[in-house]
């Protein structure tokens, strides 16, 4: 251990701590902590690199700093669609398409910077825009990028290896959709109202 401790899986370093921080779980391996499950720091100890925390069901178990990110609420943390570029994307992560498609990021290969399937499929990672994470042809929106989970021990040769969320695109609802999904609901209303005067008829 040095002076700053132990670092986390995030860079940062367990002496930046105290009780009672919160922290993401990312550990991939079998554990009483889910993966992406908050945990809390509870017991302090300088020299171990695994003290004690507890989720919130009130469990308690030993975890390496290694396993943990710091954690941010929704409140400070800004997911908008500016606050992560194609040039903070590091080889590991994992990013989900808006066609539910999961690549594993991979930079500097021998092919390029690419968006690599398991099943030996693959994006250009200079098909995208770099402010966005949109595809810059307007005939592939499917691809665009829409969620971006941090490397874990792993991740490389595990589908199902999925980091915590890092960042996600919010959208804006346009009012057109607003009305159309509102639409959809009175329609469902109606329908279960409809159903249930059958049943009456029918008895």
């Amino acid at each position: 251990m040095n002076t700053e401790g132990y670092q986390l899986a995030d860079g940062s370093w367990s002496s930046e701590y105290k009780v009672g921080d919160k922290f993401l779980f990312s550990w991939n391996k079998q554990h009483k902590f889910r993966q992406g499950e908050v945990v809390v720091y509870i017991e302090d100890d300088d020299d171990s690199d695994s003290p004690r925390f507890m989720n919130s069901s009130e469990e308690k178990a030993y975890c390496y700093w290694s396993s943990l990110s710091k954690y941010k609420s929704e409140e400070s943390m800004d997911l908008s669609i500016n606050t992560f570029k194609k040039e903070d994307l590091k080889t590991g992560m994992r990013v989900t398409c808006r066609n539910g498609e999961v690549y594993v990021v991979l930079l500097n290969t021998t092919e390029g910077d690419v968006l690599c399937k398991f099943d030996g499929g693959f994006n250009w990672l200079g098909d995208y825009n770099n402010e966005v994470l949109i595809m810059k042809y307007d005939d592939c929106p499917e691809y665009d990028i829409i969620k971006i989970q941090e490397p874990t021990i792993g991740s490389l040769a595990k589908q199902t290896s999925l980091g915590a969320v890092i960042w996600e695109r919010k959208e804006e609802i346009s009012p057109l959709q607003k009305d159309f999904d509102e639409l959809q609901s009175q329609i469902k209303a109606l329908q279960e109202k409809a159903n249930t005067i059958q049943q009456q008829i029918n008895n």
